[in-house]
């Protein structure tokens, strides 16, 4: 096999640009996390595809090769940016060592040219502690889309003194890029700002550019992070897609999405994104512009003229795979959120209704129920109290309980794709109401017992005995205990039967509500339970009823 080209560095930073290639691997004991390769811009693209592996700072074993994909220039940035072109870097994590070599398209492996090097990031101290997480929410976009929440550069750990020029800013941001940084994704999301600042060093240090090239970064867990120094409201000029730097942004999740799942947190965040700061420039993400190349970038002359969707991805200017195919499969959807015009609406409910379940003295089994509604799609749906919980926008229902005799307020919110929310509530009191309580005709006897609710239930096996129960709510459920020789009863509501209900159950069951009705509105009604008499088991026990007004 031809010989690899092996270097291992300190990495408290980059690599000196003089530092020397060896053939031999030389292991030095500070810890490098993101790798990459450049080469001089004047020798043209390197003659095969540049694959590298790393050895693990913890456990010295070293990865398998992968590739990395080669980033000609993406700005427009002084001859420093001129002077080399490189790989997208990757983040190997904490690593003490690295291998390079190039594949070519016969499958045989070479080592690096003379003239290109390995490049070792370390991504630098973590930020300062005091350090403001989040930056200040802007007034609302023309569009009335709100700021999504985005962590700061000082949040991630920007060291300002790298940037060796003041940004450079256009008119308007006309179109939205979406990109992916070509980079692991095993991650976890705790890494970003480390991934970022290492990012951040690359482009500079490596590529020569004035700052990290994206606009704003995304991790796959959907938190948006300030990229390029400037302002987030400002139109800055960024370096992610050459040519097409001027009056647009563009955003870049970490990850690599050539063949993995896009996130669903990751495309509501470029929604939520683009929405915002597209909306700044008061233009809709489904509308059409008409770009033109600031200079000439492989795929468009300078002057040139392309026509494209406000979002799109790099491939649509730029002779690139990025975003990936996943990602691009996903950049219709995350225009179509980011049109959402109107914030969504609770078109039913939230309310709370008795349903069937287990009664404990301090838990009335209900049933939460809505339907929420959104002109692209409800993102989700949570509870917010008196318990927390979230569901899918597609969910309409959760079996929960609220204490009995105790008036409760339900608060819900419903959340779209771009972070609009709509709020609902509903105040409603459970009850449970006692044997005790119902008129009796026929034979019934009082049983004693502590499973039972209030110590007692009522019990009888004589055919067409009954208990009527006349309460005031919106919904009820009929309380039983249940056993193997438990027999049947008939249900009537304001004197029309409703069901006939078998008591049997192959194992005890005390306190269970095992039939439940509700109403759209509180009424007074009657619930009336009969014996039926079932051969051979004709008793039933009966322990209330739950009432929900």
């Amino acid at each position: 096999m031809p010989p690899l080209l092996a270097v291992a560095l300190a990495a408290a930073g980059l690599l000196a640009p003089s530092a020397p290639a060896s053939a031999a691997t030389t292991e030095r004991g500070d810890d490098f996390s993101l790798v990459g390769v450049s080469w001089p811009a004047s020798a043209g693209p390197l003659p095969g595809t540049p694959q590298v592996r790393t050895r693990d700072a913890k456990s010295g074993d070293w990865s398998a090769w992968r590739t990395l994909e080669s980033s000609p220039q993406q700005t427009e940035e002084g001859a420093r940016a001129r002077a080399r072109r490189s790989t997208e870097p990757l983040w190997a994590g904490p690593s003490t060592a690295a291998q390079a070599r190039l594949r070519h398209t016969d499958g045989t492996v070479s080592a690096l040219p003379a003239n290109a090097r390995l490049e070792l990031v370390s991504p630098g101290p973590q930020p300062a502690r005091t350090a403001t997480p989040y930056l200040e929410r802007t007034p609302l976009a023309a569009s009335g889309v709100p700021q999504p929440s985005i962590r700061s550069r000082a949040s991630w750990g920007a060291d300002e003194s790298l940037r060796p020029d003041p940004p450079e800013y256009g008119t308007s941001v006309k179109a939205f890029f979406v990109h992916h940084t070509v980079d692991s994704n095993s991650y976890s999301c705790s890494e970003a700002p480390a991934i970022i600042r290492a990012i951040y060093r690359y482009h500079v240090r490596t590529n020569g550019w004035n700052d990290i090239g994206y606009n704003f970064l995304i991790d796959k867990c959907g938190q948006i992070y300030e990229g390029r120094y400037g302002g987030i409201t400002r139109p800055v000029i960024g370096a992610h897609s050459m040519g097409f730097n001027t009056n647009t942004a563009g955003a870049a999740v970490i990850g690599d999405y050539s063949s993995a799942a896009v996130p669903e947190k990751v495309t509501a965040a470029f929604s939520r994104l683009a929405a915002w700061k597209l909306g700044l420039s008061g233009v809709k993400s489904t509308s059409k512009v008409t770009l033109t190349a600031g200079v000439d970038n492989g795929t468009y002359k300078k002057g040139q003229t392309v026509s494209l969707y406000r979002v799109s991805a790099h491939r649509n200017v730029y002779a690139t795979a990025c975003p990936g195919a996943k990602l691009y499969a996903k950049v219709a959807t995350i225009r179509t959120y980011a049109a959402d015009s109107a914030a969504p609406t609770f078109t039913k409910g939230p309310d709370f209704w008795a349903r069937k379940g287990y009664v404990q003295p301090d838990f009335v089994p209900v049933q939460l129920y809505w339907n929420a509604h959104d002109d692209t799609g409800v993102r989700y749906t949570s509870s917010v109290s008196p318990r927390a919980e979230s569901f899918s926008g597609s969910t309409t229902s959760w079996n929960t309980g609220v204490k009995p005799a105790v008036s409760t307020t339900w608060t819900m919110k419903t959340v779209d794709w771009v972070n609009r929310v709509a709020n609902g509530s509903k105040t409603r009191t459970g009850t449970i109401v006692q044997e005790t309580a119902a008129a009796r005709t026929g034979t019934w006897k009082v049983k004693s017992s502590t499973s039972y609710l209030g110590g007692k239930s009522l019990t009888s096996s004589s055919t067409g005995a009954s208990l009527s129960w006349t309460f005031t709510g919106t919904s009820v459920g009929w309380v039983v205990s249940r056993a193997s020789g438990s027999g049947q009863a008939a249900v009537y509501l304001d004197g029309v039967k409703k069901a006939t209900v078998d008591l049997k159950s192959s194992a005890v069951a005390y306190r269970y509500a095992i039939w439940a009705a509700h109403w759209s509105t509180a009424g007074t009604h009657k619930l009336t339970i009969k014996v039926v008499g079932t051969s051979g088991r004709p008793t039933i026990t009966t322990d209330g009823i739950t009432v929900v007004r």
